[in-house]
């Protein structure tokens, strides 16, 4: 498939389809940004490429049936051919986007047993080429679960440690954070159980206080701190395409990441040369490039998350 100025093409695309698809692209995302509900405001950006084609499809074919069987009889009075129309847009957008959202699963089961293992990774944060920081990953058992303890420091940004506990199956049982950004406090208490996140969160960008969680979750959901210590485990490969629900820490909200293997490649960190997997990680307002090893043990070795921003493996 061929990209230009943000259109598809396909080998049976035709110019008109092709302009109408882009215009339907860029109206569902204005539409997207007008909705008061986050969640499905975050849904909508993650899925719109595939929403968008679905939709531009389901809705040709189904306003030229619809307009040939009610213009077949005269009878039929025009205001009520126009109403027939116009409701069936919306139940056909409605079920459009269901059926593109049932693509959304869980992380763990893309994720290989076998990966995963005891670990300790450390990285250095790197801002306009120079060491400004370091975040240390470390992977243990649990009981019959896992713990992941990540520790992160950027000069005087930011200093936080947080502590997720997965069970046997990888569904997240809890987190636990604290830390200060831009000298603010920072703490966030959740507990996952019975198809529900609950705790509070304190963060810097809600000062009114303590932000209140009770939201319903879908069976896998994970937080947005327990992305990047699994993505050393996910079998990736080539082409491999996901879109995963992920838990806002300090929101509550529920957002749509998109994760998606661009091809082979290899990179030098300080910790060596490696052989990797190249996949772009996009968040609700974030886009970033991660290199996971390509032979075990697999580790993630780089993550770009900006033209000055990255971090790379040491040990």
């Amino acid at each position: 498939m061929q990209r230009s100025a943000g259109v598809e093409f396909t080998g049976t695309s035709r110019p008109g389809t092709i302009a109408r698809r882009a215009g339907w692209r860029d109206t569902w995302a204005d539409a997207s940004r007008s909705l008061s509900c986050a969640p499905l405001r975050a849904l909508a950006d993650s899925l719109v490429d595939t929403v968008v084609d679905t939709v531009v499809d389901t809705v040709v074919v189904t306003l030229v049936v619809t307009l040939s069987v009610t213009n077949m009889s005269s009878r039929v009075p025009r205001a009520a051919r126009v109403r027939v129309a116009t409701a069936l847009l919306p139940l056909i957008v409605a079920t459009t986007t269901v059926a593109a959202l049932q693509s959304v699963t869980p992380l763990r089961d893309h994720i290989d047993p076998a990966r995963m293992r005891p670990s300790r990774d450390s990285f250095v944060v790197v801002m306009q080429g120079k060491p400004s920081g370091w975040q240390r990953l470390t992977m243990a058992r649990d009981g019959d679960g896992w713990m992941v303890g990540d520790a992160l420091a950027i000069g005087t940004m930011v200093s936080q440690s947080s502590v997720i506990r997965f069970g046997p199956d990888l569904s997240e049982r809890s987190l636990r954070q604290e830390g200060v950004m831009q000298g603010k406090s920072m703490e966030i208490a959740l507990d996952f159980a019975d198809g529900r996140v609950r705790g509070t969160a304190v963060t810097p960008t809600h000062p009114a206080g303590p932000v209140t969680i009770d939201t319903a979750v879908a069976r896998g959901t994970i937080d947005d701190n327990a992305v990047m210590p699994l993505l050393s485990a996910v079998k990736w490969r080539d082409s491999l395409s996901l879109v995963i629900p992920v838990l806002a820490s300090g929101k509550g909200t529920i957002d749509a990441w998109q994760l998606r293997v661009l091809g082979a490649d290899t990179t030098t960190v300080p910790a060596g040369h490696f052989d990797t997997w190249r996949v772009e990680m996009r968040a609700e307002r974030s886009r970033s490039t991660v290199h996971v090893s390509r032979t075990a043990p697999h580790r993630v070795v780089r993550i770009i998350l900006g033209p000055a921003f990255e971090l790379q493996l040491v040990r």
